[in-house]
């Protein structure tokens, strides 16, 4: 299979010529935007940490400042000039001249290649006819006057608009391909439990079915919507979808527009006007060339990761025995754990962040970092972390699974200080940032030819927007209906750091096969411990727990 790369070309902004002043003002806006806090009260000389802006919303103010000026601007000037006034006097030297994601005049009657971080989905997935389980369930009740055609067209508009969710995958002279289908009208399963004699609980039970159905990865859509009408003036609305389809900035864009197309259909009957989105497949296509083997640009990235692991690699995260449930060889169970993290302890943690020019997120981690060699008394460690491809511009507004893994290593000193562990964690996820864009399993590969092999990632460390309020139906009550549920929980445990305005909740999930949950509460707790004695006292030392104390986990 051969796909010819006819018809590229590159979007560039046009612009004024930029100095400091105008860019300073923009990035100004910004801040007030994000914060939504006066501009005079933005100080343009302290560090963004201290202004409150948490790491994901950095990085979209990167790839809006790349499109604001039209040049490239790596994630780690940020770092480099890490305020305001800094990082303007500095891109006012820049030179527009590095294009954004491109995209092919290919016809989208033929398959195409998955990009690197699909194609490691589709290796990890079940592709017999019991069909695979690795997606989400993602359920809301609505109350109020709900137009069903509405909404049903509502959705009808966001799948046209985005092929990704009318996509299927197979295989094609031996390598995954995707296979975008035509854009026809979703089915809106309606399903009427108004006569039930409980009907909210009928609703739970068609709920559980629906999470007990896998998806064929070749065959149908990947992509379910199922609405359950309690009453004239109570519905239950379940979406399922694929993890190939979808990362958590796809949920935000996919309800956002949800939401937009609704609210218009309901006022004037006109969808609102929205620019072409960046369509999965021109990812793929555009992520191929760029990261090609024999690349300067994949070089660099190949070289810099090698010499990040060289030497001798971690050992496997010796977690106390006792956490494990007794039925380990059953297939795959997610648990989830959610903690609303206190605002007195986020204020302490503000405060610190100020102090060390680190993220909220950087805080979070180093105190996990902390917990982990508290629990095992190992010094060094492996952490995976998932990052975002959507730095530039055109990948804001896509949905799709732009993600990349990256492995990231511990190495602590004995009995180190919060404070030293925090400025590790700065310093390492500063480089990371530059070099994140390197296939993950390029790299296990390369360290596997070498006769080296990275042990399996047995935590997840991640931050994710907070979805529990994305989607808004004119004229109608939304909520959650109980928890996100992903249908198969990775090995091992997984966090999630979720920032909002008004707040920060840590989700941890877990194969509930291997940890009970009343040892993963206890770890919860212990995780809520370690970050109040940091924010309390950055200087203490962290100590590894004695064997006694182990009983608590």
């Amino acid at each position: 299979m051969s796909h010819e790369l006819v018809g590229w070309h590159f979007e560039y902004m046009e612009t004024e010529t930029m100095n400091t002043d105008v860019i300073e003002a923009w990035m100004v806006a910004k801040v007030v935007e994000a914060l939504d806090t006066p501009a005079n009260e933005v100080d343009c000389n302290v560090p963004f940490t201290s202004l409150g802006l948490d790491s994901l919303t950095l990085l979209e103010m990167t790839g809006d400042l790349a499109e604001f000026t039209g040049c490239d601007i790596p994630v780690s000037l940020v770092w480099e000039f890490p305020n305001i006034n800094a990082l303007a006097q500095q891109l006012s030297l820049l030179t527009p001249a590095i294009p954004d994601i491109a995209t092919a005049a290919v016809a989208r009657d033929q398959p195409f290649l998955l990009s690197y971080a699909q194609e490691r989905i589709w290796r990890d997935a079940c592709h017999d006819e019991q069909g695979d389980r690795n997606s989400l369930l993602d359920q809301w009740t609505l109350s109020g006057p709900l137009d069903v055609d509405v909404l049903s067209q509502s959705l009808d508009e966001v799948i046209r608009r985005h092929e990704i969710l009318r996509t299927i995958f197979t295989v094609e002279d031996g390598r995954p391909v995707q296979v975008i289908q035509p854009a026809e009208s979703v089915v809106l399963l309606e399903v009427d439990l108004s006569s039930e004699a409980q009907p909210a609980e009928a609703a739970v039970r068609l709920l559980h079915e629906e999470a007990a159905q896998a998806f064929v990865l070749d065959g149908g859509s990947l992509f379910r919507a199922r609405l359950f009408k309690l009453s004239e003036l109570e519905y239950r609305v379940v979406f399922v979808l694929h993890h190939l389809l979808y990362d958590a900035t796809s949920l935000e864009v996919f309800y956002d527009e949800l939401s937009a197309n609704y609210a218009a259909l309901i006022g004037d009957g006109r969808l609102p006007v929205m620019g072409p989105p960046l369509q999965s497949a021109d990812f793929a296509l555009w992520q191929r060339e760029h990261l090609k083997a024999d690349g300067a640009h994949y070089q660099k990235l190949m070289g810099w990761w090698q010499q990040y692991w060289s030497g001798p690699l971690p050992s496997r995260l010796k977690l106390p025995s006792r956490w494990k449930a007794k039925n380990d060889q059953a297939r795959v169970q997610g648990g989830v754990l959610v903690w609303e993290v206190p605002t007195e302890l986020l204020v302490k943690l503000q405060d610190l962040s100020g102090q060390c020019s680190a993220t909220q997120f950087m805080l979070f981690y180093a105190a996990f970092e902390a917990l982990l060699y508290q629990v095992t008394g190992q010094r060094e460690m492996l952490i995976g972390s998932y990052v975002s491809d959507r730095s530039r511009p055109s990948a804001k507004q896509a949905i799709g699974y732009y993600i990349n893994l990256v492995a990231l290593r511990t190495r602590l000193s004995e009995r180190p200080t919060f404070l030293e562990i925090v400025e590790q964690v700065r310093e390492k996820l500063q480089q990371v940032s530059i070099y994140q864009e390197l296939p993950y399993e390029d790299l296990v590969g390369v360290l596997k030819e070498e006769g080296r092999a990275l042990t399996r990632l047995q935590v997840i460390f991640q931050q994710i927007p907070d979805l529990d309020q994305c989607l808004s139906l004119a004229g109608l009550e939304v909520e959650r209906w109980g928890e996100q549920t992903q249908t198969q929980m990775p090995w091992g445990l997984t966090v999630n750091l979720m920032e909002r305005a008004d707040g920060v909740k840590v989700r941890l999930g877990f194969d509930a096969n291997r940890y009970r949950p009343s040892k993963v509460r206890s770890l919860m707790k212990k995780y809520a411990a370690v970050l109040e004695q940091m924010g309390a006292d950055p200087a203490e030392r962290v100590v590894p727990l004695r064997k006694r104390w182990l009983g608590i986990f």
